[in-house]
């Protein structure tokens, strides 16, 4: 995907990374499921605003817990459906699942 030629020179900083996998997400978002009509990379960022920042407050507060996974309770806590970051690329994977006794899923 690196070597597409919309998306320019590799990034140099963390930042640019995580910009550019944002944008990839996002592009991927918008070909399967909005039917690929925003091909503007500020618009497709607008449309996907809130889909951007609550991950971000989520990193936040989990980072403040000293957490480095999250249950599915915290992505509500933040306001993120659960289908719709899936359906994003964002949460694409579950890494454990937890005892059946609690049946909770950890990203």
């Amino acid at each position: 995907m690196l070597d597409r030629p919309d998306i320019g020179e590799i990034p140099k900083t963390l930042t640019g990374m995580y910009t550019l996998f944002l944008l990839i997400q996002s592009n991927i978002k918008n070909e399967k499921y909005d039917d690929g009509h925003e091909t503007e990379t500020q618009k497709l960022l607008e449309s996907d605003k809130e889909i951007l920042l609550k991950p971000g407050q989520l990193a936040f507060q989990q980072l403040e817990k000293d957490n480095l996974m999250f249950y599915e309770e915290d992505l509500r806590e933040c306001g993120i459906d659960v289908t719709e970051a899936s359906h994003s690329g964002l949460c694409t994977e579950i890494f454990k699942q937890e005892s059946v006794l609690f049946d909770q899923k950890l990203f």
